[in-house]
């Protein structure tokens, strides 16, 4: 299917905001393991979790054999320091890292598809 870059752009924000929504600290990260599982699963990447710890890897392979390129993303938040906080989340225990990674992930393999 056809996406066109404004479709995109759409799907993109509404992953980070999901994310920035339901941040988790680091080895707590189930529910982001399981939203990148099935976003993953949607764009038919291959790709495994762990059994013993959080974090997921995909294998997207080229047509044809060659160079091997590797991309990386933190997916964990951190904890607050201090009480005082404004957040969309009205609870949250921990914030977004600044760098948006995994979306810019999920764009490269969405831009694959065109």
């Amino acid at each position: 299917m056809m996406i066109t870059d404004k479709q995109l752009k759409k799907w993109l924000i509404e992953v980070r905001r999901d994310f920035h929504m339901h941040p988790e600290i680091l080895f707590q990260e189930a529910r982001t393991t399981e939203k990148i599982m099935a976003i993953l699963s949607e764009l038919g990447v291959e790709h495994h979790g762990f059994e013993d710890m959080t974090g997921v890897v995909g294998h997207i392979r080229g047509r044809e054999p060659g160079k091997t390129i590797t991309l990386r993303a933190d997916i964990d938040a951190f904890r607050f320091r201090n009480s005082v906080t404004f957040h969309p989340n009205p609870a949250p225990q921990a914030a977004c890292m600044p760098v948006d990674t995994m979306p810019i992930r999920h764009y490269v393999r969405r831009s694959q598809k065109k």
